[in-house]
């Protein structure tokens, strides 16, 4: 971690007492002084059940936060935590003289999100849902004028504008392309950049462990082996892709254990556990339990070509084995929602996107949403221990085991 809106910290032997001294001269992009009041406010708002911040678990931790002076905080901790540099002293800071005025209930609906107020190097100067959002520099950043004075950010919801404005020099950037996208690009415009890097999210198929069927260990252990990811990764993904049995994606090699169960296409194989459970195939080939029936929705984000082959694949191998599954497209925000309310039954996503592997807020019991994203109801108390026992080890020795 860098400092930035701080100057530097310290932190006790026993790491339990850290103070931030904060950059002095700063001010919000409306000409509002920066200070501790703006710290203190987000903490106490991110840590108020009132205001349902989904990541209000990975802090609970946080004992107190108080100023010490308007230029410096002190975080009392119940126990120290590895993460805590990274994470806490890495929290974005919003603006107390605004969303002070807001009751705690009306702040994640409020319009803030629209016409935000920050500290950075740019301002949102216009918004244009599902077309465009313009970023102009901050002339009140305390840093200076940035390099580049104005940012465009394009909506494009169709995949292949979004490479034809590659092409044709509309974009000057696309962060993230299909695997087969990036071959293409690659024989026809030699001229383009490419950066190509392993990546650090896992992509996997979320279950809610609520509904019957799914709740069952040996459906969800069936269906596993009756994905033919390799195929998936060979053919979609021109073989782009790592077909993996852990949640800690290979992009993190001081991580990533390959010593986990394994899960091989083996169609039979997911058939036979089916029939030992119980699970018999009913007249139109979908198998049955007593009044269960394993039928699901598989939801997943519209506007991605790729994604909705892939789907289709998985569509077809499940149904080899007698699960019927139908596939259902939704905006961004309707997707978010549903996982959140446990309004699914299956669903395309990815998880992860940091250097480090914990996963406190999507597999601890504590964080089952709305609270936090543990949106699968996944329960498990040695997964409980281990994910606690991992953050509160401070060395990468002393974590890895854990993980």
């Amino acid at each position: 971690m860098i400092p930035w809106l701080a100057t530097s910290w310290t932190h006790t032997p026993d790491g339990l007492h850290w103070t931030a001294y904060l950059r002095r001269g700063v001010v919000w992009s409306d000409g509002a002084p920066f200070t501790s009041k703006d710290v203190i406010w987000t903490w106490d708002a991110m840590l108020d059940p009132a205001v349902g911040f989904p990541y209000a678990g990975m802090f609970a931790y946080v004992h107190k936060v108080t100023a010490l002076g308007p230029y410096a905080v002190r975080f009392d901790l119940s126990t120290r935590n590895a993460l805590f540099e990274a994470q806490a002293l890495g929290t974005p800071i919003l603006p107390e003289h605004i969303l002070a005025k807001i009751p705690p209930g009306r702040l994640r609906g409020s319009s803030f999100g629209q016409q935000p107020i920050g500290t950075g190097p740019y301002v949102v100067s216009s918004w244009q849902h599902d077309d465009h959002i313009i970023f102009d520099k901050n002339p009140r950043w305390w840093r200076g004028a940035p390099k580049i004075g104005r940012l465009e950010i394009l909506i494009v919801l169709n995949n292949e504008a979004r490479i034809d404005a590659l092409r044709d020099g509309t974009a000057d950037l696309v962060d993230t392309m299909a695997t087969a996208d990036y071959f293409s690009l690659l024989q026809q415009d030699p001229k383009l950049e490419f950066v190509h890097l392993p990546g650090l999210y896992s992509y996997f198929v979320a279950t809610n462990l609520r509904l019957p069927g799914i709740s069952d260990l040996n459906v969800r252990r069936a269906m596993m082996y009756g994905w033919d990811r390799k195929r998936l990764t060979q053919g979609l993904l021109h073989d782009d892709a790592v077909v993996d049995d852990s949640i800690v994606p290979v992009g993190l090699p001081h991580w990533h254990d390959g010593n986990v169960t394994h899960y091989p296409f083996d169609p039979a194989r997911a058939r036979d556990t089916l029939e030992a459970a119980g699970w018999k195939l009913g007249a139109d080939g979908v198998r049955l339990r007593g009044k269960d029936r394993l039928a699901f929705v598989l939801s997943m984000p519209n506007g991605n070509d790729m994604a909705t082959d892939e789907a289709a694949e998985f569509q077809a191998d499940m149904r080899a084995i007698g699960v019927d599954v139908s596939i259902k497209q939704l905006d961004f925000a309707t997707f978010n929602d549903n996982l959140d309310n446990f309004k699914y039954e299956l669903a395309f996503i990815s998880f992860g996107g940091t250097t480090d592997p914990d996963e406190y807020t999507l597999l601890h019991s504590s964080q089952i949403a709305p609270v936090g994203n543990n949106f699968i109801g996944y329960r498990n108390a040695q997964v409980d221990r281990d994910l606690v026992l991992g953050l509160q080890a401070l060395t990468n020795a002393q974590r890895k085991p854990y993980y």
